[in-house]
């Protein structure tokens, strides 16, 4: 079968008794047993490099690894959420706490940060919507003039900022694997860069980088873009297990971080009786509530081993993975149907040149010989026929699915009255596109996956037929070979199966 929703590999086999290990870059604790294995510590150091002083990992569990909305930056009087457009539905989610918080919030676009000299395009906004900093329940992209003055330092304990504020963006786009500048981790907190209409706030910006696309298929060295928090998801890096992510925080705001519930395990001392508890003095302590599900954490030093066994470097993952995604987005850009109309649009941001800029994730929609779309419930069902395992819909991302596609806040509350909702089979109204299908590759991804990919389009996308007299050349009709949806091949793999050599 070829996997093209890359979650990073298949699973992979762990030892029966494997121990829990520390997860504190600083310094390593002790599991309840007593064990020490100090591997993980050396291979998260290896993968993700930067001081270890700097940072804590704690590591969090729950359906969505990378949301960190548990944690609150204070004080939040005044101050700003500012998130980019093209995020996770997991860190958008934040506004949430913010807003209950007293935070302002902002949604802002690439063109709105601006850096010295700044020269990038700005794409036109779906008409409709309105620029400006709003209140929680009217958020839209921030537009302004003024340049205000440097931000302040954080870590200036001897004079502390009066407000904090937080943004956060991707650093790379689960939806069109576009990368964002790393640079921004210290550029908007240090003055270099700044947030249209957010300039004169004054206190200091705190950034929120989500790495949980970026991590499987690229190197992240934190000493050069130390970001205030990193949150990622170990199932998007190996496949397994699902349900835990990690959030690193940078020790110097630390002590920014509040947590109103407290559950087993993260407090010294509580009482039933009277309001009174002491949460534990370390943070990773005081956040992780309740048993640590110290299986699954023993199985990522396993994780971290297969991929360095079976792909090297995350250098050699990337060049890969991304080599694979340009070969599909190179071959379906150019295919044509018979009339000459194109098969596909993609939406991407790039050519696909560069993987400083691109990640391994092509984003798609096809198109009939006239034109109009083919709903993407429609090529997820045709897919599975040939064994293809792809992404559909917006993928948790409406942000970057409205601007890719066009569609207006207005459009996606009247799809919503219509009946479409997320997740559900709804591809198009009135004939225009809900979302969209995703490839995406992994470590273990293979140039066959690729291959079978393009002529799986070609089979089942590419109109041959040349129009005869008296048949329009604007017709909507797909190839006469495509398969029944009711049969599948006999060579159909077990889902159970694993590559021998993992």
């Amino acid at each position: 079968q070829s996997f093209l929703t890359s979650s990073g590999a298949q699973s992979f086999p762990t030892s029966s008794g494997a121990q829990s290990f520390p997860i504190n870059t600083g310094t390593p604790s002790f599991p309840n047993n007593g064990y020490k294995n100090d591997r993980h510590y050396a291979t998260m150091q290896s993968d993700w490099p930067g001081n270890a002083e700097s940072f804590q990992v704690p590591v969090w569990y729950g359906e969505n690894a990378s949301d960190p909305s548990e944690l609150r930056v204070c004080p939040p009087a005044q101050s700003v959420f500012c998130y980019l457009e093209d995020n996770h539905t997991s860190v958008v989610g934040v506004r949430e706490v913010a807003a209950r918080r007293g935070a302002a919030l902002a949604c802002v676009t690439v063109e709105d940060v601006l850096l010295p000299g700044n020269t990038v395009e700005v794409a036109p906004k779906p008409q409709g919507e309105t620029p400006g900093c709003h209140k929680a329940e009217e958020v839209e992209s921030s537009r302004g003039n003024s340049i205000g003055p440097r931000p302040l330092d954080p870590r200036d304990h001897a004079h502390p900022p009066s407000v904090y504020h937080l943004f956060a963006y991707p650093a790379q786009s689960n939806f069109s694997g576009r990368k964002y500048p790393l640079s921004w981790v210290t550029d908007l907190p240090s003055g270099r860069a700044h947030l249209r209409g957010l300039e004169g706030l004054g206190g200091a910006w705190l950034i929120l980088l989500d790495a949980a696309a970026y991590v499987p298929t690229s190197p992240l060295d934190l000493s050069s873009s130390p970001a205030h928090f990193v949150c990622l998801s170990f199932y998007k890096v190996f496949g397994y297990p699902t349900g835990l992510g990690a959030l690193l925080v940078r020790r110097d705001v630390s002590h920014l971080l509040s947590k109103d519930y407290y559950g087993g395990g993260t407090v010294l001392a509580s009482i039933s009786r009277q309001n009174f508890h002491i949460a534990k003095p370390l943070l990773h302590e005081r956040f992780e509530d309740g048993t640590s599900p110290f299986l699954e954490i023993a199985a990522l030093v396993h994780g971290f081993n297969t991929l360095h066994r079976l792909a090297g470097s995350m250098e050699e993952v990337s060049i890969h993975t991304w080599s694979l995604a340009r070969y599909i987005h190179h071959h379906i850009r150019d295919l044509k149907h018979s009339n000459g109309q194109p098969v596909c649009i993609i939406y991407c941001d790039s050519d696909f040149e560069d993987q400083t800029i691109q990640g391994a994730i092509v984003s798609f929609n096809f198109l009939r010989p006239g034109g109009g779309f083919v709903g993407y419930s429609e090529v997820d069902k045709l897919a599975s026929v040939h064994n293809i395992h792809l992404r559909t819909g917006c993928f948790c991302n409406t942000g970057a699915c409205m601007r890719s596609l066009g569609l207006s806040s207005k459009k996606v509350m009247e799809n919503i009255k219509a009946g479409h909702v997320c997740g559900d089979d709804v591809d198009l109204v009135d004939g225009v596109p809900t979302g969209c299908a995703r490839v995406s590759f992994g470590y273990m991804s293979t140039f066959s996956d690729a291959q079978t990919f393009v002529e799986f389009v070609k089979e089942c996308f590419v109109n041959k037929q040349p129009q005869t007299n008296g048949q329009s050349a604007n017709t909507n009709t797909l190839p006469s070979e495509v398969l029944s949806l009711n049969t599948l091949p006999s060579e159909v793999l077990s889902l159970n199966t694993l590559p021998s050599e993992v």
